[in-house]
């Protein structure tokens, strides 16, 4: 694992690490915040909308602030596998920047968008933070992938005690998140 990036943000530090995943078969880049009192704090996986990369949370939100005073660790991985090697599609929907959190399996695709077992099983101990203290905050500004984050919100409810899901206003009107905890 390298270390690509760190600044110190509100008593905290933002750092950028990336690595060779075992589940994607390439390089792969993520986010991490640790507040000032790192041991025994709560982490947060934030996992983003299609053709996101761990920038656009980590620059956009100013979620630094609220982790910080509130002593919570932040894990913003990337939404899919990059690089030459991986297979791409001219459609924004499939391919690098839509990994949409799940394993593929068509021979295509099935060598590096593997990230249902990415985020799950490979990033929590790569990070070496136990997956039972953590929680995931799901974002999808579109509602072609809320098929995809309700399926991994369902999947992932064997993995992880706390789950927050925030969609578009149509989207909840649509679903009842309340209904499947």
């Amino acid at each position: 694992m390298k270390l690509i990036e760190k600044h110190k943000c509100f008593n905290g530090d933002q750092e950028v690490y990336s690595h060779n995943s075992s589940s994607n078969k390439c390089l792969m880049q993520f986010a991490v915040y640790s507040p000032e009192k790192k041991i025994d704090a709560p982490v947060l996986y934030f996992l983003s909308g299609i053709t996101c990369n761990e920038q656009n949370f980590i620059q956009k939100s100013g979620y630094q602030k609220f982790a910080s005073e509130n002593q919570i660790a932040i894990v913003v991985p990337d939404t899919s596998p990059r690089g030459e090697e991986v297979p791409d599609d001219e459609d924004y929907k499939l391919g690098k920047g839509a990994g949409f959190y799940l394993n593929a399996t068509s021979e295509k695709w099935s060598q590096n968008y593997n990230m249902y077992d990415y985020i799950c099983l490979e990033l929590p101990k790569l990070i070496k933070l136990t997956s039972f203290s953590s929680s995931f905050f799901l974002y999808s500004l579109n509602s072609p992938n809320t098929f995809i984050m309700l399926t991994l919100y369902i999947f992932l409810l064997y993995f992880f005690k706390e789950i927050a899901e925030l969609m578009t206003a149509s989207t909840v009107a649509t679903f009842d998140i309340n209904g499947l905890q």
